[in-house]
């Protein structure tokens, strides 16, 4: 299943290769992040991956899969950020595994759990919840 179907991000945004399985439990997906992505070509010093990319990546993955789930519909937006633990980093060209929980989806909003896992380590835990920006 690639994100480009699911997804409204151009490619300068887009953190997500693909979701490999969407439940309405859980979905998973991966994403390598390579140095020479557009976000990242005016910062040649960068040695790891800015935080801020990580939670966007997961964000995006259960949004994606909350689209193939056809849990929701319209423009979903990042409404809080109940939790965000960084545990390592994560360097360019590594591929980050993602495994999302849902906690509930509407049409109207989505609360997800995530995980994101290089090589099996855990390096980021957290929760957030989306919300419909379409209505």
């Amino acid at each position: 299943m690639t994100r480009n179907n699911y997804l409204p991000h151009g490619d300068a945004f887009l953190f997500l290769d693909e979701v490999t399985e969407a439940t309405q439990n859980q979905i998973k997906g991966f994403h390598t992040f390579k140095k020479s992505h557009e976000a990242f070509r005016a910062y040649p010093k960068l040695k790891e991956v800015p935080s801020l990319f990580i939670l966007e990546a997961l964000f995006q993955c259960g949004g994606a899969g909350a689209r193939i789930l056809n849990a929701c519909e319209g423009f979903f937006g990042i409404a809080k950020i109940d939790s965000s633990n960084f545990l390592s980093h994560i360097r360019f060209d590594e591929q980050v595994y993602f495994i999302i929980q849902n906690k509930y989806l509407s049409k109207k909003m989505i609360k997800q759990s995530g995980k994101a896992y290089v090589n099996n380590e855990l390096i980021v835990d957290a929760q957030w919840v989306s919300i419909n920006l379409s209505l």
